[in-house]
C-alpha cells in the first residue's frame, strides 16, 4: 500500500497549483508554496489512481532516489510519495521542481551524464546482483526487477515478463511465440553468455532505463545542466539502458556519438570502431531464419570462442592507440 502522511514542508502555505506538463500516463502539477520563514519553494507532483498507480508512484520515488544518490546535480530531489487522505485511491509522487527547456541536449552533454552515473555507481548494487529492490514502470508497464546474479538470466526474465504482459493484453500469437522461443533459447545465450564465461565478470551499474531524449533535458536554459527523470531504474550491464536511445534516434539528432563518447569518457582514450557484421541466414529447428554475425572486430585482452561459431578472437593486450583485436574464422 502507498503511505499516507504529510508530503509538503510542515507549516507551508500553498500559493498556487498549475499544470505541470503533458503526460500520457499520469496527471502532473506544479505546486508553489510559501514556507514558514516567508521564502517560497516550488514542487512537481505527478499522480495516478488504483493499485497500479500506487506502484508507479512508489517505483518513481525509489528509482529517482537511487539516481539522486549518485548524480544529485542532474536529478530533481525526490521528496515523497503516498496517497491522498481524502481520496485513498489516488496516489502521488513529489519532487523539487526543475524548470526545463524542450531543447534536445547535444551528444557530448548527453553522454557525459550517463557516463557519470555509470562510473559513480559501478559495482555498488547489493551483492553485485542485477535488478532492483522493487519493480519499476515504463509508462504504466511494470518491469520484473527480481534480483538475479546472472545478467543473461536477468535479461531473459525481464523480456519474458514483457512478452507475458503483451500476450495477456492482446492474446496469443503463433508467430510471436515462435520468435520468443528462438530469442530465449538461441539469441540471449549466444550474445550474453560469453560476457560471464571463462572468468569474465560484469560490474553492475545503476541504469536509467528510459533514456530517450524526452527524459533528459536542460535545466532553465540551453546552456544549463542536464536534468534526468522518469528513470525506471535498475542495476545492470552499462549498455542495458540504451535501447530507448536507439529506438528514438530518428526523433533526436544524436546519431551514435553518445555511445562512443561514453566509452571514451570511461576508458580515457579514443574508442576504436567496432568492426563489420556479416549476416548470413542460419536455419533453426523451429523453421525460422536466424541471422548471426560471423565476423567482427572488437577491443579486448582475451581470446573468446563465440557460441556456435567457427570464429576465434585473436587478441593481444590493447596498444595505447586502442588497436582492435580481430576474429579469425
Amino acid at each position: 500500500m502507498c503511505r499516507c502522511e504529510p508530503a509538503l514542508p510542515k507549516g507551508c502555505r500553498v500559493l498556487r497549483v498549475s499544470r505541470g506538463g503533458a503526460s500520457l500516463w499520469v496527471e502532473t502539477r506544479k505546486i508553489d508554496v510559501e514556507l514558514p520563514d516567508g521564502s517560497q519553494k516550488v514542487f512537481f507532483k505527478k499522480g495516478a489512481t488504483g493499485p497500479v498507480g500506487c506502484d508507479m508512484m512508489k517505483g518513481a520515488f525509489e528509482s529517482e532516489s537511487a539516481l539522486y544518490s549518485f548524480i544529485p546535480e542532474h536529478v530533481p530531489k525526490p521528496v515523497a510519495y503516498g496517497s491522498y487522505q481524502e481520496r485513498a485511491d489516488t496516489h502521488f509522487y513529489i519532487a523539487e521542481f526543475a524548470d526545463m527547456t524542450d531543447d534536445h541536449p547535444n551528444a557530448t552533454a548527453y553522454a557525459d551524464v550517463f557516463a557519470t552515473l555509470h562510473t559513480r555507481s559501478m559495482g555498488r548494487s547489493p551483492g553485485g546482483k542485477f535488478g532492483f529492490h522493487i519493480d519499476t514502470h515504463l509508462a504504466d508497464i511494470p518491469q520484473d526487477n527480481t534480483w538475479n546474479s546472472s545478467w543473461e538470466r536477468f535479461w531473459d526474465q525481464a523480456f519474458r515478463s514483457l512478452c507475458e504482459k503483451e500476450e495477456a493484453a492482446r492474446g496469443p500469437d503463433d508467430d510471436l511465440t515462435r520468435l520468443k522461443e528462438v530469442f530465449h533459447q538461441l539469441v540471449i545465450p549466444r550474445y550474453l553468455r560469453p560476457l560471464e564465461s571463462d572468468g569474465r565478470v560484469i560490474h553492475t551499474v545503476l541504469l536509467h532505463n528510459d533514456g530517450w531524449p524526452g527524459n533528459i533535458m536542460h535545466k532553465e536554459n540551453k546552456d544549463g545542466p542536464l536534468c534526468l527523470f522518469d528513470s525506471a531504474a535498475y542495476w545492470g550491464h552499462n549498455e542495458g539502458g540504451y535501447p530507448p536511445l536507439r529506438h528514438h534516434m530518428p526523433q533526436a539528432p544524436l546519431t551514435m556519438a553518445p555511445l562512443a563518447h561514453v566509452l571514451q569518457w570511461i576508458f580515457g582514450r579514443p574508442v576504436p570502431t567496432y568492426g563489420t557484421w556479416k549476416m548470413p541466414a542460419k536455419s533453426t529447428s523451429s523453421g525460422l531464419s536466424l541471422q548471426r554475425p560471423t565476423a567482427i572486430t572488437a577491443r579486448g585482452s582475451s581470446c573468446m570462442r563465440l557460441l556456435d561459431s567457427p570464429c576465434v578472437r585473436q587478441c593481444t593486450p590493447p596498444s595505447p592507440s586502442g588497436a582492435p583485436c580481430k576474429l579469425a574464422c
